[in-house]
């Protein structure tokens, strides 16, 4: 199997599960009675995987894969475990500062890390059906 394709299929898995962390972290307990989604909390979680798929292209490979890895390891690492405790609401400032430094981390990797996307060969969204040169038709010979 493609290298390639196997870096790609973990970018991927990191996105979902980043997704899947942000959810059990935002989903917080009310008054003992049960839980709710604290939606902007969600938002906020989301974010540095917005930014990391959105750099995707930037990142292809080990760059991507290294990347992404750390990410979802500062957020199992941080996050989690306070949200996992025996006092969820204790590590409030943990789940709004972390994915905000979280964002700032993916944005430098990728600037430091990041390359082009390759060039393809194939006509651009007007596909052959004129020159750029002669924009009116008509040609000086």
């Amino acid at each position: 199997m493609n290298t390639e394709r196997l870096w790609r299929a973990f970018q991927y898995s990191v996105i979902g599960v980043g997704l899947a962390v942000s959810f059990v972290v935002a989903v917080l307990p009310f008054y003992g009675a049960g839980y709710r989604l604290a939606f902007s909390l969600f938002l906020v979680g989301i974010l540095p995987y917005l930014v990391y798929g959105t750099l995707l292209p930037y990142l292809a490979g080990v760059r991507g894969g290294v990347t992404g890895g750390f990410v979802l390891l500062i957020d199992l690492v941080t996050r989690l475990p306070k949200r996992l405790s025996d006092d969820p609401l204790a590590g409030m400032s943990t789940y709004w500062a972390v994915p905000l430094a979280m964002t700032v981390v993916v944005v430098a990797m990728a600037w430091f890390m990041g390359r082009r996307p390759e060039s393809t060969d194939e006509p651009a969204l007007g596909g052959e059906l004129g020159n750029d040169d002669d924009a009116g038709g008509n040609s000086a010979s």
